[in-house]
């Protein structure tokens, strides 16, 4: 997925970096720049002005190759027990046979050259924990938006964290950004990203950027997909899994055959 130019984190994930820095993977310099976006976001009455494009340090990642089809999660059963303990239910597989995303390169208005990390292999060990994440985290929350459980308009939580057993879009996506964290995933192939659904709704989905592709974890779908293969319009993301950084989709890097899918659904 080709990036653009940068944006500002949404609002709700401010707030849950500054009550959860831990959580949110933010180092105490991104914390700062969050807290500038977020002071930004609610003073300045017209769009927050782009300070780099990132296109130039992050660029495509290519087309979609899967290594792996997709395959639909165990069925039936209730809703998972809320109190799991993710470093028994996803143990560390070894390392040793998978490639380490390298740290995220510090961006500049003119950066060095600087040779492209090694993207995370999709091994079948990868995409059973990647499946395995998406599958209980879905099972284990009620859809519940943030007016209804929160008195307020976005609220981002790790709910199955404090025992609770609902939450929305974005709720999911920290609740297995967290899982697959727990797993040994790196956070650099970990990226939320906000898109529009075919209804023109905002939504939250958590991306796990591989050899083969971007992959798309979901609470709309129990099924894990290319990015390229989902009715969405891509609107921002995290770049990298920076907690701070946040770039948008570059014009024409939506899936070729978005149109398609979008008018498949309606």
């Amino acid at each position: 997925m080709a990036l653009g130019s940068a944006a500002s984190a949404p609002r709700g994930f401010v707030e849950f970096c500054e009550r959860q820095p831990a959580d949110c993977g933010a180092t105490t310099e991104e914390l700062a720049t969050l807290r500038d976006s977020s002071v930004q976001q609610a003073t300045m009455a017209g769009p927050i002005p782009v300070r780099f494009d990132w296109s130039g340090v992050f660029g495509a990642t290519g087309a979609v190759s899967p290594a792996a089809a997709p395959r639909p999660p165990v069925a039936g059963g209730e809703l998972a027990a809320v109190s799991f303990d993710w470093s028994a239910t996803f143990a560390k597989q070894p390392t040793a046979a998978a490639p380490v995303v390298e740290a995220a390169t510090e961006a500049s208005p003119e950066p060095a050259a600087a040779a492209p990390a090694e993207a995370l292999a999709l091994t079948p060990q990868l995409w059973a924990q990647v499946v395995r994440a998406n599958d209980q985290v879905n099972r284990a929350i009620a859809q519940k938006t943030d007016a209804e459980a929160y008195g307020a308009p976005e609220f981002w939580s790790l709910p199955i964290a404090a025992g609770a057993r609902y939450g929305d879009c974005e709720d999911y996506v920290l609740e297995k950004r967290r899982a697959l964290l727990a797993a040994g995933v790196p956070q650099r192939a970990l990226s939320i990203a906000v898109v529009n659904t075919p209804e023109g709704d905002a939504h939250a989905v958590l991306l796990v950027e591989t050899a083969a592709g971007a992959y798309v974890l979901d609470n709309l779908t129990p099924w894990v997909l290319p990015w390229t293969k989902t009715a969405y319009r891509w609107r921002e993301r995290q770049v990298a899994g920076s907690a701070a950084r946040w770039a948008m989709a570059a014009p024409g890097a939506q899936p070729a055959d978005a149109a398609l899918l979008l008018a498949s659904l309606r």
